[in-house]
């Protein structure tokens, strides 16, 4: 299932949510990794990376040098490195979705073991007795980097990298049971609704362009409003609960902070465990000047004269000065079990803000060109 589709905890149907609460060692529970996402395969002509339903790669220097194929020029180098390995791993015809993780913040999480090296980690248990990790150095890797010193400058340089590659057993976690009976009671307990007696996951479940068969007092079409507002305070319930589900190494070094939370699945049913509310703030103060960026260049439309530049111009140098005033601030968020965790845009934040500057600057310079030729 896409991770885009999977349901979050609370928005499973409550016989699902029983179905794990009676069941929960036959589930894993993997980290939900926060870097850039690729698919890896292999056929007849070898290794290839590709995103999602893109263009096959099998060379690194096939990859054209841009900010955003360094990580897939990257993946592909450190995989073809250890190609053996991968042979044995993935099958002939097979593909398996993989996680960059480029260096100690890839994306919004921090990952505290990962500085200066690219992890990728395919998204497929290692058979038993197989390596569940390897290293090594990639060869040399030509790619766009920025000046920390500059807004508008980029530069290639080539050379090579420390990587891992991983299986996902490496990020596999225990889910905290302790609790899962209270989850049982919350959701076999009965609620009055006009005149009849009904179960809370009855009441979650049952689909509202139906009539309910039960004799109420009222008829459907008043009792529908109360079921619907019953569902949304139990699923307010079931978000609230969640938390008692996290496994119980959160805490440990490599949860020192915010997480993008976790997959939790027996093949069949498959549910996201996360703290929406955390992650979107630190998510949201992460991106800022990102989205930023991309908002004013949305706004501006079509360029087609020198004006406009001058004005898009001039709306990116404002933004470089409010970025330059908060670069160094840091946000502290609570999250939904209660521990607080501070976030500062770390060296990697800045060198992807720093990015997004240089690439807004790039195309203006290009759109300016084209209409002094014209």
């Amino acid at each position: 299932m896409a991770e885009q589709d999977m349901k979050h905890f609370e928005d499973l149907p409550a016989k699902d949510i029983l179905d794990f609460l009676s069941r929960p060692a036959d589930f894993s529970c993997t980290e939900k990794l926060d870097g850039s996402n690729i698919v890896v395969g292999r056929d007849e002509k070898g290794i290839y990376t590709r995103r999602d339903k893109k263009e096959k790669y099998y060379r690194v220097e096939d990859y054209e040098t841009s900010f955003f194929t360094n990580f897939q020029k990257l993946a592909l180098a450190a995989l073809l490195e250890h190609s053996t390995y991968v042979e044995q791993l993935i099958e002939m015809d097979e593909e398996v979705g993989a996680e960059v993780l480029i260096g100690f913040q890839p994306n919004v999480v921090c990952y505290v073991h990962n500085t200066d090296v690219v992890t990728i980690v395919l998204f497929k248990k290692a058979p038993l007795y197989f390596l569940k990790s390897i290293s090594g150095k990639t060869e040399n890797v030509k790619c766009k980097t920025v000046n920390l010193k500059s807004y508008t400058e980029s530069e290639v340089s080539k050379k090579q990298h420390s990587f891992r590659i991983r299986t996902i057993d490496h990020h596999t976690h225990e889910l905290n049971t302790r609790y899962l009976s209270s989850l049982q009671i919350f959701l076999c307990a009965t609620q009055h609704v006009s005149g009849v007696d009904l179960t809370v996951h009855d009441i979650i479940d049952w689909p509202l362009n139906r009539q309910h068969p039960a004799k109420f007092d009222l008829p459907w079409k008043d009792v529908k409003p109360i079921f619907k507002s019953l569902r949304s305070r139990y699923r307010d319930i079931l978000r609230q609960k969640k938390s008692t589900l996290f496994p119980v190494n959160m805490f440990t070094d490599s949860f020192s902070m915010l997480n993008e939370g976790f997959v939790i699945t027996d093949g069949n049913i498959e549910f996201k465990l996360v703290d929406q509310h955390a992650f979107l703030l630190v998510k949201n103060f992460i991106w800022k000047f990102r989205d930023t960026i991309k908002n004013i260049r949305k706004e501006a439309g079509e360029i087609s004269t020198l004006e406009q530049v001058a004005e898009l111009k001039s709306k990116y140098l404002d933004t470089i000065d409010k970025y330059q005033a908060e670069e160094k601030n840091c946000i502290t968020v609570i999250g939904i079990t209660g521990h607080e965790y501070t976030e500062r845009r770390t060296a990697c934040v800045r060198t992807r803000d720093r990015s997004a500057f240089v690439t807004a600057f790039d195309e203006l310079s290009r759109i300016e060109s084209e209409i002094r030729r014209n």
